[in-house]
């Protein structure tokens, strides 16, 4: 009898691992023996570190690059193809992010941003990466404009919720960037002798920015490695854009605000989704304890449902109503979108 480690021993089980260390106990342990110890041991505190974003990443990264099927990672890893898509541009733009940052200090070393920094920007990061692939097909340009300017925003450390603020026209509305000319040389794919456009004049000005903000950044945490007149003047170039960001965000906070009653409610359902998302990963982690009641979800999921009801009955009243997901809502509340007047 097994009384602790069922979920390890299925997985070894999974895996065609023959041996799982255990404790064996005395011949004379009773079962009420039996019952007290496992009692001890699923009730006793966890002292292992949360599997981080950035471990998350990378372990599907890993398993991209060693080439395994996309259907096992979207098994392994409970998500759908466009989260995947998502999760391995966020790496790649948190890994150009670093590339970007390094500063060759006056002591000869070199430093750079980590993916540590990244850790705690996991609900800015998924939308940026939601905006930015739906922009891209349809206007490139527009896509890397929005991404520079909320990775500059990331880097000074603001808010979910406020970088919602930025489109890809935030620097030209609210910050007045000058747009510098356009390179006429273009980019040059590697391998061939094919010349492509390089980046409009307008993504150059705002990745020119992004870049001084991630060294600037950078430079000030080793200010012990730097000469007291270059620190002084990044960190008031650094306190220059600082303000000047806070000033085009509160700016573009208010307009928004006008706008309010027509994207609420989006914006509130995304923040649900966060929500729900939590949720699973705390009746992963409850159940990988057996600490899990399946009772307990009974009464919030019957008030989430008769919400989603009501909601589809008020979107089934607007006049054009299609969509994957409002069709999903309409069946949801057991109606045909579209069908009310």
């Amino acid at each position: 009898m097994l009384i602790n480690g069922n979920t390890r021993r299925a997985a070894c089980q999974e895996l065609s691992k023959e041996h799982l260390r255990v404790g064996v106990l005395p011949p004379d342990t009773n079962i009420s023996d039996r019952r007290v110890i496992e009692l001890s041991l699923q009730l006793r505190k966890e002292y292992k570190r949360e599997y981080s974003y950035m471990n998350r990443l990378l372990a599907i990264d890993n398993a991209v690059q060693t080439g395994r099927i996309e259907k096992e990672i979207l098994k392994d890893f409970r998500m759908r193809k466009p989260t995947l898509e998502s999760e391995m541009w966020i790496l790649a733009l948190i890994r150009e992010a670093i590339e970007r940052s390094v500063v060759n200090l006056p002591d000869g070393t070199s430093a750079s941003m980590q993916l540590n920094d990244f850790e705690e920007h996991k609900g800015k990061l998924e939308e940026t990466a939601r905006k930015y692939l739906t922009l891209k097909p349809d206007n490139s340009e527009q896509a890397e404009m929005l991404k520079e300017q909320r990775l500059m925003a990331l880097v000074f450390g603001h808010s979910k919720t406020t970088i919602r603020h930025i489109d890809p026209d935030f620097s030209s509305k609210y910050m007045k960037v000058k747009v510098p000319p356009k390179s006429e040389s273009g980019v040059k794919i590697p391998g061939t002798s094919i010349t492509t456009p390089g980046p409009g004049p307008a993504v150059e000005a705002l990745s020119q920015r992004t870049d001084e903000a991630l060294r600037a950044t950078v430079m000030i945490r080793n200010a012990s490695s730097m000469k007291k007149e270059d620190l002084a003047a990044v960190q008031k170039q650094h306190q220059e854009t600082a303000d000047k960001l806070e000033s085009a965000l509160n700016k573009a906070g208010r307009d928004h605000r006008i706008l309010k009653r027509q994207l609420d409610a989006a914006t509130r359902l995304s923040d649900a989704s966060d929500q729900v998302e939590a949720a699973v990963r705390s009746v992963v982690d409850a159940r990988s304890t057996k600490n899990f009641d399946p009772d307990s979800l009974d009464a919030p999921l019957m008030e989430i449902s008769k919400n989603l009801k009501q909601l589809a009955v008020q979107v089934a009243k607007a006049d054009k109503v299609s969509g994957d997901g409002l069709d999903w809502l309409g069946e949801v509340g057991s109606l045909e979108v579209g069908s009310l007047d």
